[in-house]
């Protein structure tokens, strides 16, 4: 039965794909609009160094790890083009927006058995992908296409002494990052369109040091180093309309 339905798929999949017209009645090059909401799972390991050149705390001088991760919800707009050839292929340029609710990682680092410990987060606030997309129409109604983007985030770093909330340090930086995505829509009309996307976002390696030589926001002649390669699984669902 399985391979029945196996091979029965295979062949309307076949088929869809060799009926698809020179020129689809619900698809065509123009300029497109729209929506989304979705889901962003975020993770990431925080390493972070603690040291001194303070005598007295010097047995304190450690490295510590920990994995964080948290999934959070985001809500966004996009615009592009899209080119349509006879054969059902497409090529276009989008670029999509998106505001994050809560997007953080974080962890509680603890060094020297218990000590010292320091709460670490990573905040997203936004992200901008622009991209690239490769599709093929089939079975009239559907189009699936592969992205390249490039992601454009604004984060911020914020490290807190556990035993004193008031001492607490925040930095704040945008990073570019890269952004495979698979995309898939079906025309309800021949202007509006249901979408949904699946990406990944590789970013490289934020790091941050706080506190010098001189003077810390945690103890004299201390200073703490941070540093998280965040990656991110997004789906998102929306609606387009095309002009």
């Amino acid at each position: 039965m399985l391979k029945k339905a196996v091979v029965l798929g295979s062949v309307i999949t076949l088929g869809c794909v060799a009926s698809a017209e020179a020129h689809s009645p619900y698809f065509k090059s123009g300029f497109m609009a729209g929506a989304h909401v979705g889901l962003s799972k975020g993770t990431g390991t925080f390493n972070s160094t603690y040291d001194t050149n303070n005598a007295l705390l010097a047995q304190f001088a450690t490295s510590a790890t920990g994995k964080a991760r948290e999934t959070n919800a985001l809500y966004g707009i996009m615009g592009g083009y899209r080119h349509l050839f006879n054969e059902g292929y497409t090529v276009g340029l989008d670029v999509s927006f998106s505001l994050m609710s809560n997007n953080d990682l974080k962890t509680r680092l603890v060094h020297t058995n218990g000590t010292f410990a320091f709460d670490n987060k990573l905040s997203r606030d936004f992200n901008a992908v622009p991209s690239i997309n490769f599709g093929k129409i089939f079975c009239n109604r559907w189009h699936v296409a592969l992205g390249l983007g490039l992601g454009i985030s604004r984060f911020q770093q914020q490290i807190t002494f556990d035993t004193n909330s008031s001492k607490s340090e925040k930095s704040s930086s945008t990073k570019l990052g890269f952004v495979p995505s698979v995309n898939l829509e079906y025309a309800a009309t021949q202007n509006v369109s249901f979408t949904g996307n699946l990406s990944y976002e590789i970013y490289k390696k934020l790091s941050k040091g706080f506190g010098d030589s001189v003077s810390a926001p945690f103890f004299p002649l201390s200073s703490y180093t941070t540093s998280i390669k965040p990656r991110y699984v997004t789906l998102k669902a929306g609606a387009v309309y095309r002009f």
